[in-house]
């Protein structure tokens, strides 16, 4: 393949991380790649000393098409997420406690040893 066969498409739609398609890990399109609300959640706490506890509480639904929720836990936050796969659930309620820890630290509640939440916006 030459230099001219080769087409780079610049990322220029650049969204909040927690809100990318959870069935997208790694590369995403090119050099930029969009960390998942779990790989997020889980270097910004392991830095701390702490790992995300997740929980699969619940599976509802017909054999071929189940609702799975999970619950993650981390100190004295605890959010739930729901999905069509594990994948999705997981996804879910990682991004949930990731919107009450950003609410936590905007609202001046967030608990002595826990991370800054980076502006996901950016």
């Amino acid at each position: 393949m030459t230099e001219d066969a080769i087409k780079v498409v610049p990322d220029t739609e650049k969204q909040s991380s927690i809100d990318d398609d959870p069935d997208k890990e790694g590369v995403s399109g090119g050099a930029s790649a969009a960390k998942t609300p779990v790989s997020l959640l889980q270097e910004l706490y392991v830095r701390r000393g702490q790992t995300p506890k997740y929980d699969l509480v619940q599976i509802e639904g017909a054999v071929h098409e189940p609702t799975f929720k999970y619950r993650v836990t981390i100190g004295e936050f605890v959010a739930t997420g729901c999905g069509q796969s594990k994948k999705k659930a997981k996804h879910s309620a990682a991004k949930a406690i990731l919107e009450k820890l950003i609410g936590a630290q905007n609202s001046g509640k967030a608990g002595a040893g826990q991370p800054t939440i980076p502006d996901l916006a950016t």
